[in-house]
């Protein structure tokens, strides 16, 4: 028993150190798991408005319409608090006649959890895209 102790004694340090050197690592990791959720959880928020902003444009909305649709079909937000934007191709409403199509684009930009360190790399911000094309009826 005696010889335990002296082992967990003796040893103490090293855990310390193990741990000192690992958890950097390991948080970064979680940080960096933390920030590609949320990219793709906004980007499927985004292809969301999209689809429905598309599928107002169908039904020969306006562009206001197409916007608030978009808008309101999702509860997405980019960097502090901004609404997405929302461009319904083609953007004269006369130019969307039947059997054309019509593409809306929701986009936006996020920062990542670790801007700091992507920083070194870039700018720390990604710009998340949603498209969706259907066809006018």
């Amino acid at each position: 028993m005696q010889a335990i102790v002296r082992y967990i004694r003796s040893h103490r340090g090293q855990s310390v150190v193990e741990i000192a050197l690992a958890l950097p690592f390991l948080m970064l990791v979680l940080a960096g798991m933390c920030d590609f959720g949320l990219y793709m959880y906004k980007t499927t928020l985004a292809n969301e408005a999209a689809r429905a902003g598309a599928r107002a444009a169908t039904l020969h909305k306006t562009n206001e319409d197409i916007i608030a649709a978009a808008k309101k079909a999702t509860p997405l937000r980019f960097d502090n608090n901004a609404e997405p934007t929302v461009k319904p191709v083609p953007l004269a409403e006369e130019a969307r006649t039947s059997d054309s199509e019509v593409t809306v684009t929701v986009e936006g930009q996020h920062s990542l959890l670790t801007k700091d360190i992507a920083g070194i790399f870039g700018s720390g911000t990604v710009t998340i895209k949603g498209t969706a094309t259907m066809r006018m009826e």
